[in-house]
């Protein structure tokens, strides 16, 4: 996830739009409903130029991301 927090830090609402709705749309891919939610949610505020609100949804998202990583690693352990 990269380039929302780089869009948050710049300010850049296009990139967080695009970011989390590209997150979105891989969460949604893997059944992840709740990181889906989260991008989505996420997604609004750079939709309306509102930044402001945005940390703690970004929060949200980054440690569902981290509980789909973790379930998918403990699915398909990493070899080597």
């Amino acid at each position: 996830m990269p380039t929302i927090p780089q869009a948050l830090e710049q300010g850049d609402s296009t990139l967080l739009t695009r970011s989390a709705h590209t997150v979105k749309s891989s969460c949604a891919s893997l059944g992840a409903e709740s990181a889906r939610a989260a991008a989505a949610e996420l997604e609004q505020p750079g939709n309306n130029n509102d930044l402001d609100a945005t940390q703690e949804v970004a929060a949200k998202l980054e440690a569902e991301i981290k509980t789909l990583m973790a379930a998918l690693e403990s699915e398909w352990p990493r070899s080597g």
